[in-house]
Protein backbone atom coordinates (compact mmCIF):
# COMPACT_ATOMS: atom_id res chain seq x y z
CA UNK A 1 0.00 0.00 0.00
CA UNK A 2 2.81 2.43 0.93
CA UNK A 3 4.76 1.73 -2.33
CA UNK A 4 1.53 2.20 -4.11
CA UNK A 5 0.95 5.44 -2.73
CA UNK A 6 4.57 6.44 -3.21
CA UNK A 7 4.35 5.83 -6.68
CA UNK A 8 1.11 7.78 -7.14
CA UNK A 9 2.47 10.75 -5.66
CA UNK A 10 5.91 10.46 -7.04
CA UNK A 11 5.02 12.61 -10.01
CA UNK A 12 2.79 14.95 -8.42
CA UNK A 13 3.58 15.63 -4.67
CA UNK A 14 6.10 18.90 -4.89
CA UNK A 15 4.13 21.81 -6.43
CA UNK A 16 0.80 20.32 -4.11
CA UNK A 17 2.66 20.73 -1.01
CA UNK A 18 3.60 24.49 -1.69
CA UNK A 19 0.14 25.17 -2.79
CA UNK A 20 -1.26 23.81 0.44
CA UNK A 21 1.36 25.14 2.84
CA UNK A 22 0.78 28.53 0.98
CA UNK A 23 -2.72 28.78 1.21
CA UNK A 24 -3.07 27.14 5.00
CA UNK A 25 -0.09 29.37 6.24
CA UNK A 26 -1.67 32.33 4.63
CA UNK A 27 -5.16 31.91 6.03
CA UNK A 28 -3.64 31.85 9.44
CA UNK A 29 -2.06 35.25 9.83
CA UNK A 30 -4.12 37.15 7.14
CA UNK A 31 -7.15 38.17 5.27
CA UNK A 32 -5.44 39.88 2.34
CA UNK A 33 -5.13 38.09 -0.33
CA UNK A 34 -2.37 40.04 -1.34
CA UNK A 35 -0.49 39.91 1.65
CA UNK A 36 -1.59 36.16 1.53
CA UNK A 37 0.37 35.38 -1.94
CA UNK A 38 3.40 36.78 0.14
CA UNK A 39 3.25 34.75 2.78
CA UNK A 40 2.55 31.87 0.14
CA UNK A 41 5.99 33.18 -1.13
CA UNK A 42 8.61 32.93 1.58
CA UNK A 43 6.49 30.07 2.65
CA UNK A 44 7.81 28.58 -0.19
CA UNK A 45 11.32 29.24 0.71
CA UNK A 46 11.19 27.58 4.31
CA UNK A 47 9.28 24.66 2.87
CA UNK A 48 12.55 24.16 0.53
CA UNK A 49 14.94 24.34 3.42
CA UNK A 50 13.56 20.76 4.91
CA UNK A 51 14.87 17.82 3.03
CA UNK A 52 12.11 16.67 0.66
CA UNK A 53 11.82 14.49 -2.77
CA UNK A 54 11.47 16.95 -6.37
CA UNK A 55 10.61 15.14 -9.61
CA UNK A 56 12.60 15.01 -12.34
CA UNK A 57 11.59 17.43 -14.66
CA UNK A 58 12.37 15.36 -18.43
CA UNK A 59 12.67 18.63 -20.61
CA UNK A 60 15.65 20.26 -17.99
CA UNK A 61 19.44 19.59 -18.65
CA UNK A 62 22.16 20.69 -16.38
CA UNK A 63 25.79 20.82 -17.21
CA UNK A 64 28.35 18.38 -15.84
CA UNK A 65 30.03 20.90 -14.20
CA UNK A 66 26.69 22.07 -12.98
CA UNK A 67 27.16 26.04 -14.42
CA UNK A 68 24.74 26.00 -16.87
CA UNK A 69 20.87 25.17 -16.71
CA UNK A 70 18.34 24.81 -19.58
CA UNK A 71 14.76 23.93 -20.50
CA UNK A 72 14.49 22.35 -23.75
CA UNK A 73 10.99 22.87 -25.35
CA UNK A 74 9.57 19.46 -26.99
CA UNK A 75 8.22 16.90 -26.78
CA UNK A 76 8.98 16.26 -22.83
CA UNK A 77 8.47 20.05 -21.77
CA UNK A 78 4.68 19.38 -22.72
CA UNK A 79 4.67 16.15 -20.58
CA UNK A 80 6.30 18.03 -17.92
CA UNK A 81 3.60 20.72 -17.99
CA UNK A 82 1.46 18.17 -18.00
CA UNK A 83 2.56 17.14 -14.79
CA UNK A 84 2.88 20.26 -13.82
CA UNK A 85 -0.56 21.33 -13.59
CA UNK A 86 -1.89 18.10 -12.88
CA UNK A 87 0.51 18.69 -9.30
CA UNK A 88 -1.03 21.70 -8.84
CA UNK A 89 -5.01 20.91 -9.56
CA UNK A 90 -4.01 18.12 -6.95
CA UNK A 91 -3.08 20.81 -4.37
CA UNK A 92 -5.59 23.30 -5.04
CA UNK A 93 -8.25 20.33 -4.53
CA UNK A 94 -6.89 19.46 -1.35
CA UNK A 95 -6.57 23.27 -0.18
CA UNK A 96 -10.30 23.91 -1.05
CA UNK A 97 -11.40 20.10 0.58
CA UNK A 98 -9.79 21.21 3.81
CA UNK A 99 -9.48 24.81 4.04
CA UNK A 100 -12.39 26.29 2.51
CA UNK A 101 -15.04 27.31 4.61
CA UNK A 102 -17.69 27.63 1.64
CA UNK A 103 -17.77 31.13 2.22
CA UNK A 104 -16.53 32.55 -1.43
CA UNK A 105 -14.62 35.67 0.17
CA UNK A 106 -12.01 32.93 1.23
CA UNK A 107 -11.28 32.18 -2.10
CA UNK A 108 -9.39 34.42 -3.17
CA UNK A 109 -6.98 34.66 0.04
CA UNK A 110 -6.70 30.74 -0.35
CA UNK A 111 -5.90 31.02 -4.08
CA UNK A 112 -3.43 33.72 -3.57
CA UNK A 113 -1.41 31.74 -0.51
CA UNK A 114 -1.50 28.90 -2.92
CA UNK A 115 -0.39 30.79 -6.22
CA UNK A 116 2.39 32.50 -3.78
CA UNK A 117 3.31 29.24 -2.30
CA UNK A 118 4.16 27.83 -6.23
CA UNK A 119 5.26 31.03 -7.73
CA UNK A 120 8.78 30.71 -6.60
CA UNK A 121 9.27 27.44 -8.33
CA UNK A 122 7.18 29.07 -11.58
CA UNK A 123 10.31 31.58 -11.32
CA UNK A 124 12.69 28.77 -11.62
CA UNK A 125 11.01 27.77 -15.27
CA UNK A 126 11.19 31.05 -16.81
CA UNK A 127 14.62 31.56 -15.45
CA UNK A 128 15.94 28.55 -16.89
CA UNK A 129 14.98 30.07 -20.59
CA UNK A 130 15.48 33.46 -19.88
CA UNK A 131 18.43 33.85 -17.72
CA UNK A 132 18.15 37.61 -16.96
CA UNK A 133 17.45 40.21 -13.94
CA UNK A 134 15.42 40.37 -11.67
CA UNK A 135 15.07 36.26 -12.38
CA UNK A 136 19.31 35.70 -11.66
CA UNK A 137 18.77 37.10 -8.38
CA UNK A 138 15.56 34.94 -7.94
CA UNK A 139 17.42 31.93 -8.66
CA UNK A 140 20.30 32.40 -6.76
CA UNK A 141 17.73 32.81 -3.55
CA UNK A 142 15.74 29.91 -4.38
CA UNK A 143 19.27 27.83 -4.88
CA UNK A 144 20.45 29.52 -1.19
CA UNK A 145 17.14 28.62 0.52
CA UNK A 146 17.12 24.70 -1.14
CA UNK A 147 17.88 21.89 0.86
CA UNK A 148 21.21 20.42 0.04
CA UNK A 149 20.44 16.84 1.09
CA UNK A 150 19.84 14.99 -2.25
CA UNK A 151 16.72 12.55 -2.11
CA UNK A 152 16.11 12.62 -6.05
CA UNK A 153 16.38 8.48 -5.79
CA UNK A 154 14.62 8.15 -2.23
CA UNK A 155 11.11 9.44 -3.13
CA UNK A 156 10.24 7.76 -0.26
CA UNK A 157 11.68 9.62 2.54
CA UNK A 158 11.14 12.84 1.19
CA UNK A 159 7.02 12.73 0.60
CA UNK A 160 6.68 10.91 4.21
CA UNK A 161 8.57 14.59 5.36
CA UNK A 162 5.98 16.45 2.89
CA UNK A 163 3.37 14.60 4.04
CA UNK A 164 4.16 15.38 7.98
CA UNK A 165 4.15 19.43 6.92
CA UNK A 166 1.21 19.32 5.37
CA UNK A 167 -0.59 17.35 8.65
CA UNK A 168 1.39 20.12 10.51
CA UNK A 169 -0.43 22.75 8.53
CA UNK A 170 -3.68 21.21 9.00
CA UNK A 171 -3.54 20.46 12.68
CA UNK A 172 -2.63 24.31 13.07
CA UNK A 173 -5.62 25.85 11.25
CA UNK A 174 -8.36 22.99 12.37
Amino acid sequence: MIILFSIQFKKIMILATHSIVGAGVASLVTTNPILGFFVGFLSHYVLDAIPHWDYKLLSYEKSEDGKTENLYIGKNFYYDLLRIFRDIALGLLITLIFFWDKNFASLPLLFSGAIGGIMPDALQLVYMKFKKQPLVLIHKIHNNFHTKINWKNKPLPGIITQIIVVLIVFILIK
